[in-house]
C-alpha cells in the first residue's frame, strides 16, 4: 500500500481538538489518513510533499453545493420568465 506524508502545511478541522494544527504532517497510507500531527510521524513513505504553508480543509467544511446548477450549464432559457424558485425547477 503506497504510503503519503504531507508537511508544512496548516490544517483546520473545527471538529477536533485542536481545530488548528499548523506546520502539520499528514500521514496518509492508500486513501486513508492515519495520522495528523505538529511532529514528523516515523517511517518510510513512498511520497513525502511540501506543500509550503498552504491551508487544508475537511470536505465537510463546504459540502453545501447546487446540483441544479451544475447540472443546468448549457440549457437553454426558458420560454416565460419564471418568478419563483419551483417554476425555475420546472
Amino acid at each position: 500500500m503506497k504510503k503519503t506524508l504531507l508537511k508544512n502545511l496548516h490544517v483546520i478541522n473545527p471538529c477536533a481538538d485542536p481545530a488548528l494544527v499548523e506546520n502539520a504532517y499528514v500521514a496518509i497510507s492508500g486513501e486513508t489518513i492515519e495520522s495528523v500531527s505538529s511532529s514528523e510521524p516515523s517511517g518510510e513513505f513512498d511520497v513525502v510533499h511540501d506543500l509550503c504553508g498552504k491551508t487544508a480543509l475537511p470536505g465537510m467544511i463546504n459540502a453545501h453545493h447546487h446540483l441544479y446548477s451544475a447540472l443546468a450549464v448549457g440549457m437553454p432559457l426558458p420560454k416565460n420568465n419564471p418568478s419563483n424558485f419551483n417554476e425555475i425547477l420546472q
